[in-house]
């Protein structure tokens, strides 16, 4: 809708021939809704732009060469052009702050939104050139109804109100209706609800976002300890607030679980001895080497014993034969002074052998 706007040149950049000006810094709490009442009696007025305060010279060439508009005690130190009525609406002290000193230019009295945040009583600027007050959706990221000071040589010259479709990138708003980009900004004073109800508090349950200009960078405004414990990084003057209330960019996403990640072993089952086979539970080896023997064999190649426990035997009056099995691990070699089961098989054969022999010399003689 872009019926009505000649032009809005330099005429609303608030430093008429480069002239400084006095800025007023200073922030008080305030409602959106109380700033959209206070510009709409500069809208209601259809108070004229100038780059000066009532009664004052004013160096734009575009204007006439001193402010002559209606007069009002409180409006009369304010200069009434674009930027000059964003200061009178949020409260801030005349004449009123200029384009570039506001956000993104300078963040001491407003911050960077993103477009579709945009609430009753933000603003959308563009350094150095012009700035216009959000007003409310028409429809939400779309079209929206706006107010502001044009300019001496647009058409209206005064204070008004006007209806545009938009297209939103982050914090990037084109207005159609003014064939300019913008920046989403809000007033570090705003306190309270809009006129859509929706609050914008600082310390309300929504996370102000931010973004850093010098960067591009789009975050949150966190304090610094806690963008720290999520990975971010946190920079400095793009938030409202105390100095530990930064910018914080760059937080990782997070990293989905593994689905094939397996569950670690029992830290607590104790290993077995790294030397030792451990045995086969109820499973023998039978020895197949030489020998005049067999015996359940170890895989370590000791002959044992199942059960654990001490067998017994007479081996020709030459005592007893014990064997031994260690409770966790195997014994790998008989206690010393004890025959293996080899040894003990072979014992039982030669007394075998020599009752054979007698009994066949006792034969021999009878014979």
């Amino acid at each position: 809708m872009g019926a009505g706007l000649v032009t809005l040149g330099a005429a609303c950049s608030g430093t008429p021939n480069g002239q400084p000006e006095a800025v007023g810094s200073s922030t008080q709490a305030i409602t959106g809704s109380t700033i959209l009442s206070r510009a709409e009696q500069w809208v209601t007025a259809k108070l004229l732009y100038c780059q000066a305060a009532n009664g004052a010279p004013d160096l734009d060439p575009s204007c006439p060469s001193t402010c002559v508009r209606e007069s009002n005690p409180a409006w009369d130190p304010y200069r009434s052009d674009c930027s000059g009525f964003v200061a009178w609406a949020w409260g801030l002290p005349p004449p009123g702050n200029t384009t570039s000193e506001y956000a993104p230019a300078d963040t001491s009295v407003s911050y960077v939104i993103k477009g579709i945040d945009l609430q009753p009583g933000d603003a959308l600027n563009i350094p150095g050139d012009h700035i216009v007050l959000f007003v409310s959706w028409v429809t939400v990221g779309t079209e929206a109804n706006f107010y502001e000071e044009p300019g001496c040589s647009a058409t209206p010259d005064y204070a008004h109100a006007f209806t545009s479709t938009v297209s939103i990138s982050g914090s990037d708003v084109t207005i159609d209706y003014e064939g300019s980009t913008f920046t989403a900004i809000r007033y570090t004073g705003v306190t309270g609800a809009g006129d859509g109800g929706t609050v914008v508090t600082d310390s309300g349950p929504s996370v102000v976002p931010c973004t850093v200009t010098k960067t591009g960078d789009m975050g949150d405004c966190l304090d610094t300890a806690v963008c720290a414990s999520k990975g971010g990084v946190s920079t400095a003057d793009y938030c409202p607030g105390p100095a530990n209330i930064q910018c914080c960019t760059g937080i990782p996403a997070p990293t989905p679980p593994d689905a094939g990640t397996k569950t670690a072993p029992d830290a607590g089952t104790p290993p077995l001895d790294s030397g030792t086979a451990a045995p086969d539970a109820g499973a023998s080896t039978t020895d197949t080497g030489t020998g005049a023997g067999t015996g359940p064999k170890l895989e370590g190649g000791t002959p044992a014993r199942e059960g654990g426990g001490s067998t017994s035997g007479d081996a020709d009056g030459r005592g007893t034969a014990a064997f031994h099995r260690e409770s966790a691990g195997c014994s790998a070699t008989p206690s010393r002074g004890e025959r293996s089961d080899g040894a003990w098989l072979l014992g039982l054969g030669a007394i075998g052998l020599a009752a054979t022999r007698r009994r066949q010399r006792r034969q021999s003689s009878l014979l």
